[in-house]
């Protein structure tokens, strides 16, 4: 056993008080004149045997009561490993205290004097093994370091992901979050080594002293992008255990939600149990969230690459959530239904913005160019369409907001970008009038497919005509039921090689002679064809198979998904892809590729680009001659082949092969829109152009030089949402960045989730920073005692109370004998 204040344990000396004020106060007996002087002596001689005993009673509670008060005070506590011992002898002494009670009323009631005796010398033996048994236990038993200024190794490990934005109370929780961690530095010893660990992706290291360790935390912000929990845990304890302190813990400041802790936990228990030493790990949980969220999807614009002056549809989804328990009284208060309005911004185009000025990002001005509302109640949600306004040639930021506040204005804003670009050149080529025009409407809509304001300038040739036209004018080429003569060229070889992309839909004219079964052919763009697939009706249909790919993205989110299991094939060319080949589609319940993408290695070629190939297995539109009776993709309402047309040469061509609206954490390529004056330029003098990006929350610039003659620009650190801005001579260009939706989910997982992380045992989980105790941790974590020894000292005091009071009422108010007789004292 060890004391947190052992000098106050001189507070033992203090219960000698009473013995000193009894034997003091004590007083020889008056002389009584009474007329029976034998009777009054032999009453008083009974009496005073009794009340002999009755204060030696109360002499030993009053003791008993200041020893119990000092060791209150002076805070005992055991090692935990060792509280079964100290049990055992605390039953042990107080089998003694019980003997000896028995004792004393055994004497005092004048029965035998050989069973007070033998009960009186078995509590002393009981006392005596006690006191030996104790002191042969803490001698022996481990030093407890119980010094709550004693220096340690602590580690705080504070949660600023994005939920912790969430605000309560007119209080973020991070801003709880801070307060806890600042109470925690404050009862540390100076001495200690402190490390302030947040959720960014910063190596975990102590801090210079306590003030700077305080700092840090004052200096958090909410991070958009959040480490993983499990490696930020992980870097704490092993920066603790790099210390060599005895008390090392590790304290997790947290709001358990369930964005950050229903992930993979990792393997953290045998990080804590450890080869070396275990670690003491305590999770504070501050406050639950509770409250109405409205809450915004991530925009959907279905096109990022807009024709000019073309209104662009937004579709996004609107929510309002009850966060919390739905039994509080507070629920009653909250609203059965509430209405949501959606504003749509747009940053207006302004030459000499944005800057840094004063060490603050300036950005040019927005103004609200759509509105809708909606009346949701909580637990429902809403699709709703925003419109973007009709723009000239240039990037364009926005954003979409809610209007109004609430509990988490994380998720009250969204962000996106469009790039209104010149007219593209595509080429399509085919020998059926009818098929190329109708793609080229497709292609074009909602203009004519000859507007000078559509998005692609589109020429139509036949397939002998190709040899004859120059591929180089033109950003795309789409092959319909390509012959495998004009696949063989190589100028199409080349034209990939140099840059270009190619859409490629095999059909029946490949076979040579017609009706024949020939699938030799000497291309590099396309695979190997093995043999025409004939399939049973109803036939087979499209499935994707890598949904992540910009050609297929954004049809992933289309609600409800796309039913391609309504657009039959029947016919199509089973293909044997190559190494490096990225299989898009393929046809369902089979491995036969439906889709696929070929890179052109520009290095054989001699070439200074890197092109590529889409190539679909079965034709479109397949509308005349044996090509009719391959697929039905362009049947009754085919919305899903036009979608996809539209988003493959869209992509071969490079018009929407970067994506402008992004999500923080992943690299992006910026396509630069050079302007007039930088296209007229020489080519040295764009290689020699340097570029600023302008991001969220910066306050510098961050210069960019191109070393290249590219129109592209990596970005690799995507750290805040919001709008990016690249601005240059001749550049203005940027790209949007958003929150992805389940980095934001305020639902908090059961505190029994922690078992999966630290194990069963290995942790306390408090809700305020006074439940703390800094004495656990090292190698002996200990039991306090101080609440039970308190318990006890106060019933000491309560039965000394009962018997002082037992005691001065019999001495007081009890009448003698004498007077009972009608005596009195002479």
């Amino acid at each position: 056993m060890s004391f947190l204040n052992a000098t106050l344990m001189f507070g033992l000396v203090a219960a000698a008080i009473p013995l000193v004020l009894h034997l003091i106060s004590k007083r020889e007996p008056k002389s009584m004149p009474f007329p029976a002087v034998r009777f009054l002596t032999s009453s008083y001689q009974s009496n005073r045997s009794r009340l002999q005993v009755r204060r030696w009673w109360l002499l030993a509670m009053r003791m008993l009561a200041i020893a119990a008060v000092a060791v209150t005070l002076a805070r005992p506590a055991i090692a935990r490993n060792l509280s079964t011992t100290w049990l055992s002898i605390g039953i042990v002494a107080a089998l003694a205290v019980a003997l000896l009670v028995m004792a004393a009323v055994t004497y005092s009631t004048g029965q035998s004097k050989k069973l007070s005796l033998g009960l009186l010398a078995s509590s002393i033996a009981a006392f005596v093994v006690s006191l030996g048994w104790g002191g042969v236990t803490a001698a022996r038993g481990p030093t407890l370091n119980l010094d709550a200024q004693a220096p340690a190794a602590i580690a705080i490990v504070i949660d600023n992901s994005p939920t912790s934005a969430w605000e309560q109370d007119t209080q973020s929780l991070l801003q709880r979050h801070k307060t806890i961690a600042i109470e925690l530095l404050s009862r540390l010893a100076p001495s200690s080594r402190v490390a302030i660990i947040d959720r960014g992706p910063e190596p975990a290291s102590f801090s210079i002293d306590l003030s700077g360790a305080i700092a840090k935390v004052e200096s958090l912000a909410t991070r958009d992008i959040a480490t993983p929990m499990a490696s930020r845990l992980d870097a704490a304890l092993r920066l603790v255990r790099t210390s060599e302190l005895e008390n090392r813990q590790v304290f997790v400041v947290t709001d358990l939600a369930e964005s950050t802790w229903a992930k993979e936990p990792g393997a953290l228990q045998g990080s804590i149990l450890g080869a070396e030493s275990p670690v003491a790990v305590t999770v504070i949980d501050p406050i639950e969230f509770r409250g109405l969220n409205r809450r915004l999807g991530v925009p959907r614009v279905s096109d990022q690459t807009p024709p000019r002056q073309t209104p662009t549809p937004v579709a996004m989804v609107v929510s309002v959530d009850s966060v919390g328990e739905t039994d509080s009284p507070t629920d009653a208060l909250l609203p059965k239904e509430t209405s949501v309005t959606v504003e749509m911004m747009i940053f207006e185009t302004d030459p000499s913005l944005p800057v840094i000025r004063n060490g603050e990002l300036v950005l040019p001005k927005t103004q609200s160019v759509d509105r809708t509302s909606a009346r949701l109640s909580p637990g429902q949600s809403s699709e709703i369409v925003l419109r973007i306004p009709p723009l000239d040639e240039g990037t364009h930021h926005g954003l979409i907001r809610l209007v109004g506040d609430d509990a988490f204005p994380t998720d009250n804003e969204r962000y996106f970008t469009v790039s209104v670009q010149r007219s593209t050149s595509i080429l399509i080529v085919g020998d059926v009038p009818d098929e190329t025009l109708l793609i080229a409407k497709v292609v074009a809509a909602p203009f004519a497919w000859d507007d000078p304001n559509a998005e692609f300038k589109i020429d139509r040739i036949s397939d002998q005509d190709v040899l004859a036209t120059r591929l180089e004018e033109y950003a795309a080429v789409v092959l319909l039921n390509p012959p495998a003569d004009l696949l063989a060229e190589s100028v199409l070889t080349e034209y990939v090689t140099r840059g270009g992309g190619v859409f490629a839909c095999l059909g029946p004219a490949i076979m040579e002679p017609p009706g024949g079964e020939s699938t030799a052919i000497n291309s590099q763009l396309v695979p190997t064809l093995v043999r025409k697939w004939r399939v049973p009706d109803p036939g087979t249909y499209f499935q994707t198979t890598r949904a992540s790919h910009p050609v297929l993205s954004p049809l992933e989110i289309v609600t409800g998904g796309v039913p391609w299991n309504q657009f039959p094939v029947t016919q199509y060319w089973q293909l044997d892809v190559a190494e490096g080949d990225t299989v898009l589609m393929s046809y369902a319940s089979t491995n036969h590729v439906a889709l696929v993408e070929r890179h052109l290695n520009p290095g054989k070629e001699g070439g200074t680009a890197f092109g590529h190939c889409i190539v679909m297995s079965t034709p479109l539109p397949a509308l005349a001659g044996s090509a009719k009776t391959w697929n039905q993709l362009f049947g009754s309402d085919p919305w899903p082949a036009f979608a996809l047309v539209r988003q493959v040469i869209g992509y071969v061509s490079g018009r929407d092969s970067d994506p402008t609206t992004t999500t923080v954490g992943k690299p992006n390529i910026v396509s630069l829109d050079l302007t007039d004056d930088a296209m007229d330029g020489t080519e040295t003098e764009r290689l020699q152009r340097r570029l600023q990006l302008f991001s969220p929350n910066r306050e510098q610039a961050v210069p960019i030089d191109l070393d290249a003659s590219s129109d592209k620009v990596l970005v690799a650190e995507v750290l805040y949402r919001g709008a990016y801005w690249l601005r240059g001579d001749g550049v203005a260009s940027g790209f949007s960045a958003n929150l992805p939706e389940d980095s934001a989910i305020t639902r908090r997982v059961d505190p029994s989730k922690l078992d999966e992380w630290f194990g069963t045992g290995n942790y306390s989980l408090v809700h305020n920073a006074s439940e703390i105790d800094f004495t656990r941790g090292g190698q002996t974590q200990s039991i306090l005692l101080q609440s039970p020894a308190m318990l006890f000292a106060l019933v000491v005091f309560l039965l000394e109370q009962v018997l002082s009071n037992r005691f001065y009422q019999s001495s007081v108010s009890k009448p003698t004998r004498s007077t009972r007789k009608g005596m009195s004292p002479a």
